[in-house]
């Protein structure tokens, strides 16, 4: 996968993002990893050459379907106690396909729920494996990401109002401004 190794260094070179990624590691979450903005952010601002963000947000993705939905908020209350500095957001993806309020059929997986996220360049995860190795979740591949590209994922172009609402209150285009929108 382009820009791979990119990402992996970027990552593996961000002490926060790490330690919140061991943090994870440790609450083992079946699949569990951070994606969404924690990764789109350190990517967007480093290529950017603007000043690298401090993880606030740092969402973590699992897919469990021994866990009930109400065991989200545990689990991000044990994440709190283990790291205070991080406002985790914890989702169980086997209870997430009625999101943005769009009925789909239950995922099969993390990958699954992030190849649904709203915006290509979002649907990024990483994790450790148990070897302590990074890896990468990226439905769609890193192009977008790395080549500052705004679209939205395949499940959100024939609908394309949440995607655009979630480009305005981001305000993305005025925190990143070599973002390119790419959308119909």
């Amino acid at each position: 996968m382009k820009y791979l190794n990119d990402l992996k260094k970027i990552i593996s070179d961000n002490e926060e993002l790490m330690k919140a990624l061991r943090v994870v590691k440790k609450a083992d979450l079946k699949q569990g990893c951070i994606a969404a903005g924690a990764i789109r952010n350190l990517v967007w601002s480093q290529l950017m050459q603007q000043e690298i963000p401090g993880l606030h947000d740092v969402d973590v993705v699992f897919f469990d379907p021994s866990k009930t939905y109400s065991d989200n908020k545990k689990i991000q209350d044990a994440l709190k106690l283990e790291y205070s500095a991080l406002n985790w957001e914890v989702k169980n993806e086997f209870y997430m396909n009625t999101h943005n309020n769009k009925e789909t059929p239950k995922f099969k997986s993390v990958e699954d729920a992030i190849a649904h996220f709203t915006e290509t360049a979002t649907a990024v995860g990483a994790y450790l494996d148990d070897d302590n190795q990074l890896e990468i979740i990226a439905p769609y591949g890193l192009d977008d990401l790395f080549e500052l590209k705004l679209r939205p994922t395949p499940y959100f172009e024939n609908d394309q109002s949440v995607f655009i609402k979630r480009v305005e209150s981001k305000e993305w285009t005025n925190k990143w401004s070599q973002l390119k929108l790419i959308y119909n």
